[in-house]
């Protein structure tokens, strides 16, 4: 199963890049509780409730929660769900910075640690996942004192920070816009790091000894491409 962890800069393209995703075997928990940019979406992910009013997880493809317990539980409702082949997290960035401003904000540090728990709780299931998961995440481009560019992901505080398990992913992808002169924008994904940001993918060595990877050093936004580029080279 892929596990995809997507850091992007806000703009970049994260949620375009769910647009061929098939909606039949997706499921969106969206924390950010924010459009999708996809035409038609609403016909598209639906939360479906049956007669009592609860969620009807064998006909819902798209939440919108944002507490980390619930989203636990959202999670563990679409992995019992043989239909659901994908899931999805827009962001955990979000989720992070609810439950820091809703549980932690001026209070001691068990707080702290219990928010720490809270988004481990929440990436333990990405790792025993049987689905393929993709988990959104924001990502800003800095520049040090020294004028080196660093990637900083955008949590509260550096406790939660040091908990993102890149290890966790068999694929860390970075989203940019490459700009050439005369030329429009081209929405990207970097999937090697430059040494100061966790972008890998897979790689092996080839009958000749050379080094083949999964993916191009970039690659289009495009979710659904990445996967199967990562499947078809599993199958290699």
């Amino acid at each position: 199963m892929n596990k995809i962890l997507y850091l992007a800069p806000s703009g970049t393209g994260k949620s375009t890049s769910l647009r061929n995703l098939n909606p039949s075997a997706t499921a969106i928990v969206n924390i950010d509780k924010k459009a999708l940019p996809l035409r038609g979406w609403r016909s598209l992910y639906k939360t479906e409730r049956d007669s009592t009013g609860k969620v009807d997880w064998g006909l819902t493809n798209y939440i919108e929660v944002e507490d980390p317990h619930t989203v636990l539980k959202v999670l563990h409702a679409w992995e019992a769900q043989e239909w659901v082949k994908t899931i999805v997290i827009d962001t955990i960035t979000h989720m992070v910075t609810y439950d820091y401003m809703n549980n932690a904000i001026g209070k001691d540090f068990k707080a702290y640690q219990a928010m720490g728990k809270n988004f481990y709780n929440v990436i333990e299931f990405v790792r025993d996942s049987k689905k393929d998961i993709v988990v959104m995440g924001h990502i800003d481009r800095k520049i040090n004192e020294m004028g080196d560019v660093i990637w900083d992901i955008k949590v509260q505080g550096n406790m939660i920070k040091d908990l993102v398990p890149a290890s966790y992913f068999t694929t860390v992808v970075v989203g940019e816009i490459l700009r050439e002169k005369g030329k429009s924008p081209r929405y990207v994904v970097r999937t090697q790091g430059e040494g100061n940001d966790p972008a890998k993918s897979p790689a092996a060595f080839g009958p000749s000894e050379e080094v083949e990877t999964a993916l191009q050093l970039y690659e289009p936004n495009d979710v659904k491409l990445i996967m199967d580029k990562l499947d078809a080279f599993e199958t290699i």
